[in-house]
């Protein structure tokens, strides 16, 4: 009887053992992830686990073997035996530190506390499932009925922004580290193989690149620009290539290029304001081309932007270009660059299956784009260097400098010509060769404040007025009834309307278009820069603005101001009768000379002015620093200008135009 029960009772533990088993692999945790394959179709994995990798379930959170979740969703992982540190990075440069048996971890650097710490189980480590993915912004469901962790790996990222390519919303990270993101907007696409990366601006603004890889075989580039500052976007694009773009800033950091193939905008990185806005099609001159290609429609992807000019690729037959603004020469960089040979060959090798010229832009360094051209040379592809010389455009950009401006603008030059106001002629503009010889009247017009853009003269003529004018003569076109101080700077031409002592700003771009009163302020003098408008206000007040005319401040607030010069970041100009410079900051004011210096031009380091404060008012010249002091000359000189190394006034004695060597 004793041992009846004695085996009954084993085998009922047996069953209940056996039962157990099949129990306990039938509450298995299974862990699923969602992912996009090709053509944007979703699929789902099912993660498998060896008997002592299994996940567990412990204080309502799922444990995972890292080196699983590592694995399927493609991390890297780093272990530090003597720390017992977990280091993991994802391919965007997000990373979490944790440490076995700690509830502390480092989430990109910043301290925050776990539920459940990292184990070893079974010489096993596990870690958090939930934490893991959701800082690596993969979202996380729990399926209770069938003890299921869904990951939905829609998410890429970086330290800052995320893309869902379920949702397509870009939103900026919720530094708190609560998931609390803000959503900035969506980026309309059809998602393939999609990868983002972020430039961070010398403003602390954001180009985010979305790179849409898809076709067959992956063989277009949908590109998709964003132009960010805090939680709004500025401005965004896409462009469709054969190749990936890129982000597009200025060499000084100060200009961001928003391109979508047709135009280029450019915008202030300090103001986040539109700036210029260029037509592609017509700068390249598209329906000269001499390949068109009837069932591609042309684009163009901008490479670089820089002071004068805009570097591009064309979008099918991959051939980089490159436009001079101020004079709008076309330049085809591929064939300054490449052989005869090489050129033939790209120009076989375009659109798809091929690579056009191959020229990657690297930079525009020390006056100079860097390009790299990829070859093939079995069994390796390698690269080769290129440069192409930029032509000199300081001056070219701009109409005049703005010492000859402060001296009313007598005298400009561009290229090997010098344009002038002839004062033998009644002041009438007229050109002449650098060297004197070939001297030509251009109109009968009297001509002040001349700048000189190209082939076209903008100058205050006759009564004032506003008037572009061709270099031959031709095209004589009035812009405005009256116009002081003019500055043709970038494209637009900057003037004063009013008297010459008190007028307001105001701008229009060189075509005539888009003319728009920037200030109201009374101006006695103007000196218009790429990023910045400087002015004195009744000769009593140093004012700057940005060029639309926004950001006023007063750098100098009482006092006598006037003859005011801007070179590269320094003001130079005539302070109660002394001789001053400041930053263009407004910081640093110090005094040059004790000489009460007026017809102030700067140029190459030295400050060539007339001393009034002795009674001849002789011409003198001196270091930008206050040393090298030099007389040179008895002459009353007044309207001191500045052309390379030789200065032309007006000798008040006779009233005649003076040329001298300096």
């Amino acid at each position: 009887m004793k041992t009846t029960l004695k085996t009954g009772v084993l085998a009922i533990m047996i069953l209940l053992l056996m039962s157990g088993t099949v129990m306990a692999k039938g509450n298995d945790i299974k862990v699923k992830i969602n992912f996009f394959m090709e053509w944007g179709e979703i699929h789902q994995n099912s993660v498998e686990f060896e008997n002592k990798e299994k996940p567990r379930l412990e204080k309502g959170r799922v444990l995972i073997p890292l080196r699983k979740i590592s694995d399927n969703l493609g991390f890297v992982v780093a272990y530090n035996e003597e720390t017992k540190q977990i280091d993991l990075a994802d391919s965007n440069g997000k990373r979490i530190s944790l440490t076995l048996s700690s509830k502390n971890a480092l989430v990109n650097n910043k301290a925050v506390e776990l539920d459940m710490p990292a184990k070893v189980i079974n010489q096993v480590t596990f870690v958090p499932l939930r934490f893991i993915s959701e800082n690596f912004d993969q979202a996380v469901q729990w399926d209770p009925a069938t003890r299921t962790a869904i990951i939905d790996n829609f998410t890429i990222s970086t330290p800052e922004y995320l893309f869902n390519l379920k949702t397509l919303e870009l939103s900026k990270r919720d530094e708190s580290g609560q998931g609390k993101h803000t959503v900035l907007g969506k980026i309309p696409m059809s998602v393939d193989w999609v990868s983002m990366r972020v430039i961070k601006t010398n403003n602390g603004n954001d180009v985010i690149v979305i790179d849409n890889n898809t076709g067959a075989p992956h063989l277009y580039h949908y590109t998709y620009t964003v132009y960010v500052s805090e939680n709004e976007i500025i401005d965004q694009s896409e462009v469709d290539a054969l190749f990936p773009g890129k982000a597009v800033i200025s060499p000084d950091g100060e200009k961001i290029v928003i391109g979508d193939g047709k135009t280029a905008k450019v915008y202030d990185d300090k103001t986040k304001k539109l700036q210029y806005e260029y037509d592609l099609h017509s700068l390249f001159e598209t329906e000269k081309d001499p390949n068109p290609i009837s069932h591609w429609e042309t684009a163009y992807v901008v490479l670089g932007f820089g002071e004068n000019y805009i570097l591009v690729k064309d979008t099918f037959k991959m051939l980089t270009k490159m436009v001079y603004l101020d004079t709008k020469e076309i330049i085809n960089i591929y064939e300054l660059l490449l052989s005869k040979e090489e050129q033939e060959e790209a120009l076989q090798d375009a659109g798809p299956f091929g690579s056009g010229d191959r020229l990657t832009f690297v930079e525009e360094k020390d006056g100079k784009l860097i390009f790299n051209k990829s070859y093939y040379e079995s069994p390796y592809v390698k690269t080769k260097k290129f440069e192409y010389n930029l032509e000199s455009t300081t001056e070219s950009l701009r109409g005049n400098t703005t010492g000859n401006l402060n001296n009313n603008g007598l005298y400009a030059k561009e290229g090997d010509w010098i344009y002038y106001s002839n004062l033998a002629d009644q002041g009438k503009l007229y050109k002449m060769k650098a060297d004197g010889t070939e001297a030509t009247k251009i109109t009968d017009d009297t001509a002040w404040y001349i700048n000189v853009v190209g082939d076209e003269v903008f100058y205050s003529g006759d009564g004032w007025k506003l008037i572009k004018i061709k270099t031959d003569g031709s095209d004589k076109t009035v812009l405005d009834t009256q116009a002081y101080h003019i500055n043709v700077v970038g494209g637009w031409v900057f003037y004063t309307r009013g008297t010459m002592q008190d007028g307001t700003i105001y701008k229009m771009k060189t075509d005539g278009s888009n003319r728009t009163q920037i200030s109201k302020d009374p101006v006695s003098q103007l000196v218009v820069m790429d990023d910045a408008i400087y002015y004195s206000s009744y000769y009593s007040k140093l004012i700057k603005i940005n060029p639309d005319g926004s950001g006023k401040t007063k750098l100098i607030s009482s006092g006598s101001v006037t003859e005011l010069n801007v070179v590269d970041d320094w003001i130079y100009f005539n302070y109660n009768k002394l001789l001053y410079k400041m930053k263009t900051d407004g910081t640093q004011m110090s005094e040059i000379s004790s000489d009460d210096a007026r017809e102030i031009n700067v140029s190459e380091g030295r400050i060539f002015y007339s001393d009034h404060s002795e009674y001849w008012k002789k011409l003198y010249k001196i270091n930008v620093d206050g040393s090298g002091k030099e007389k040179l000359s008895d002459d009353k000189p007044g309207d001191i200008h500045v052309l390379d190394n030789k200065l032309y006034y007006i000798n008040l004695y006779d009233n005649t135009m003076k040329e001298k060597p300096w």
